[in-house]
């Protein structure tokens, strides 16, 4: 897994990142559903901007096989 984190609101965004070996969050903020995001699978599903913030910050990247909803 990258160091590279890319934060998605929508299918397209986790696809994207999947395609390029980028880990990706899926955030439940705007305009994709927790379904849609869901199906895509990101590396993270979560419920606001400051949960994977939160993780981020205190635990680095390695934690990326959580999910948060």
């Amino acid at each position: 897994m990258s160091e590279i984190v890319m934060i998605g609101v929508r299918e397209q965004d986790i696809i994207g990142t999947r395609e390029n070996n980028i880990a990706s969050i899926g955030i439940l903020y705007g305009y994709g559903s927790k379904k849609e995001l869901g199906s895509a699978a990101p590396d993270f599903l979560a419920p606001s901007v400051d949960e994977p913030k939160k993780t981020l910050m205190h635990q680095g990247n390695s934690q990326l096989n959580q999910t948060f909803v």
